[in-house]
């Protein structure tokens, strides 16, 4: 669409005053051609008279001022803010997802008493133990270490750390049901390879409405190198607060191979407690037992005891 001021009736406008020496004219405003180039506007002249000496810019014959200039580059700008915006925020938005999607995260705490499966792993004193721990959508990793206290061969050998990997994949089967499974690798620096102290397990679990579980683990070559070797678990959690639980959990061990440590293929472990969280940290305290007879356990590291857990957990 062509635009046209009449100069002639510009002209008409101003009277011949004494002194005035140059050019009368008319023209376009830039900020009224921006706004026709929209249909937003009617087009409306604007006169203007300048000395010869203060002759303004011309473009196309039309007069070109310092305001229509800063007018015309502020809707340049505007525009190419406003492109640029379409253009650049989804994958801005897709790339702050995905980072937002790993998570990183490390726990650290003491207990009172270090117990696997109800055996004390510490002779029954506090322990220091903490974890680095990956999320990614379905996948997580752990690295979890802790003192250990106890000995490893009848030469009086002992372990004093443990160092724990895992790796898991969740299956969502519905709103309710879901599936884990899991690879883990247990160490323990510094004892001979002799003992065969280092073994792992992988371990398939159910759980229901996030607060059922049932799960199964099998080890090829169990602790010690006792050959094959089951684990039976099951937990339930009943939420009393948003910040205060009850757990209860029941596992049974089974050596298909060999005996355990106190000379029998199979034993139950079992443990009730409640867990708190209080401000930014995570309390428990559980009282913990198994069917191990006091006759094979002269250390009594299998006995009923009750333990208490403080840690935290920071996001990195």
């Amino acid at each position: 669409m062509g635009v046209r001021c009449d100069s002639v009736a510009c002209e008409a406008e101003i009277p011949d005053k004494s002194g005035l020496r140059g050019s009368v004219g008319c023209g376009l405003r830039f900020a009224q051609a921006a706004q026709l180039f929209y249909g937003n506007a009617k087009p409306t002249c604007q006169c203007t008279a300048t000395l010869l000496k203060e002759e303004p810019a011309r473009i196309g014959g039309n007069s070109l001022t310092l305001t229509d200039l800063i007018l015309f580059t502020r809707f340049l700008l505007m525009r190419s803010l406003l492109v640029s915006s379409l253009i650049f925020a989804p994958l801005v938005n897709v790339l702050a997802a995905n980072a937002q999607a790993h998570e990183f995260s490390t726990t650290v705490g003491v207990v009172s008493d270090y117990l696997s499966n109800g055996i004390s792993q510490s002779k029954k004193h506090p322990t220091l133990q903490a974890s680095l721990d990956y999320e990614h959508e379905r996948f997580s990793a752990e690295i979890w270490t802790s003192d250990v206290d106890f000995e490893v061969d009848d030469n009086g050998r002992e372990a004093d750390s443990e160092v724990d990997y895992y790796i898991g994949y969740n299956l969502p089967l519905s709103d309710n049901f879901s599936l884990d499974f899991t690879a883990a690798w247990y160490q323990y620096p510094g004892v001979d390879s002799s003992v065969q102290a280092d073994y792992g397990d992988i371990s398939v679990g159910l759980t229901a409405w996030e607060n059922s579980e049932i799960k199964v683990s099998y080890s090829d070559n169990y602790w010690g190198g006792s050959g094959k070797s089951w684990t039976y678990h099951v937990a339930q959690q009943w939420p009393l607060s948003d910040s205060l639980a009850l757990n209860a959990q029941v596992n049974m061990l089974h050596n298909q191979t060999s005996d355990y440590w106190y000379g029998d293929k199979q034993y139950v472990h079992y443990q009730i407690g409640v867990q708190k969280t209080l401000r930014e940290f995570d309390l428990e305290l559980a009282w913990s037992d198994t069917d191990v007879q006091s006759k094979d356990d002269p250390e009594k590291t299998a006995k009923g005891v009750f333990w208490v857990s403080v840690s935290r957990t920071f996001s990195l």
